[in-house]
């Protein structure tokens, strides 16, 4: 299985027009069939920061490019997400089950780890039911 990495504090643009303190996760969509990328799979970011006031959400989304990679950034900062409870990166796509993938939470000692592609598999179609509405 392949994996993709989460660049944390550094952030997803090129080192001159680099945001600090940015949390970046970079990775893949592939169709488990096939095992390449999906282009146009829609993708989810969320994680939960507990607080003083009660649990906040942070979230961002994004498309994956024709080779099925994409970055997603979480503008609140890499301190903020090293507080979260539950990371998850969800993808989904028209024609295939959607999945999620909880995330690991980042430590400052660590500032990249390795974690798996997003791997979706094609739908079935669902068989019509037989027989009368009353199940007779």
């Amino acid at each position: 299985m392949a994996v993709c990495l989460i660049a944390l504090a550094a952030g997803c643009q090129p080192q001159a027009e680099r945001k600090p303190q940015l949390y970046c996760l970079r990775g893949r969509v592939l169709d488990a069939e096939t095992g390449e990328g999906l282009p146009r799979a829609h993708l989810w970011l969320r994680a939960g920061i507990s607080t003083a006031f009660g649990s906040r959400s942070l979230a961002t989304a994004g498309i994956t490019k024709t080779d099925g990679t994409y970055e997603l950034e979480l503008g609140e900062g890499f301190d903020v997400v090293q507080l979260a409870h539950a990371i998850h990166a969800s993808a989904g796509k028209p024609g295939y089950a959607p999945k999620t993938t909880n995330l690991p939470t980042p430590t400052k000692a660590q500032p990249f780890y390795v974690a798996p592609d997003i791997i979706l598999s094609r739908e079935k179609a669902k068989p019509f039911a037989t027989g009368s509405p009353s199940g007779q």
